[in-house]
């Protein structure tokens, strides 16, 4: 049984290479070190990384000019629709209504769709004089399906090339070979003084990942818009 399925950002074969292992090891725990080490990176970034080829997203009609999609990079959009009546009906946006963009300075991590028909529309309760949309109030919603996310070794076929970003990878493998080799050991103790029976441990902030980790994951986190 494998433990590996769409979401790993690496391969065993990957893992194994760059710890410089031979012989027989432990399968599972190589392919557990590979899911932990991916699951970090995922959440770290705060979004599935993966590709997807049909990822279908619900969002709320909350006014203004874009939706955001949160599998990125957005590759292409085949549909958005627009849920009224509780879900009753549902009506097709043209294609011609709207534009997915890649961002500033070609930042394909933007997964901006953005309406040229004058906006995407509200559908909640408003407040004061001017108006103000209320969120969270919204009684319809928009739902798109599209393709978008990196393709992963684990992913790539001859018809589908791989397109995650290899320093990205390296960190997937940084943090999956670390899992590796303090694996039985108490994480949280980072300095231990034998003669002095001293112990430090590791403060829990920045998710717990390594500062060179983490100055290369946040080149991919999402821009504010």
């Amino acid at each position: 049984m494998t433990l590996l399925d769409a979401t790993a950002l690496t391969t065993v074969d990957a893992l194994t290479d760059e710890l410089g292992l031979t012989g027989e090891q432990s399968v599972t725990r190589l392919q557990r070190s590979v899911m932990v080490a991916s699951a970090q990176v995922a959440s770290y970034l705060g979004r599935r990384v993966h590709y997807g080829a049909a990822v279908v997203e619900v969002l709320p009609a909350t006014g203004g000019g874009v939706l955001l999609l949160s599998r990125t990079p957005a590759l292409s959009v085949a549909s958005v629709t627009l849920s009224t009546d509780g879900g009753a009906t549902s009506t097709t946006i043209d294609s011609s209504d709207y534009t997915l963009e890649v961002g500033v300075d070609g930042d394909d991590n933007a997964g901006i769709l953005r309406s040229l028909a004058g906006g995407w529309g509200f559908s909640g309760r408003r407040v004061g004089a001017s108006g103000d949309p209320l969120p969270g109030t919204e009684s319809e919603a928009y739902t798109v399906t599209y393709a978008g996310g990196w393709v992963t070794p684990a992913q790539a076929t001859d018809e589908l090339a791989r397109t995650l970003p290899f320093d990205l990878e390296g960190a997937v493998l940084d943090l999956a070979a670390q899992s590796w080799k303090t694996r039985g050991r108490d994480k949280s103790i980072v300095k231990r003084s034998t003669l002095g029976a001293s112990v430090t441990f590791a403060q829990g902030a920045d998710g717990g990942l390594p500062a060179d980790v983490r100055a290369v994951l946040d080149r991919y986190k999402r821009r504010a818009i």
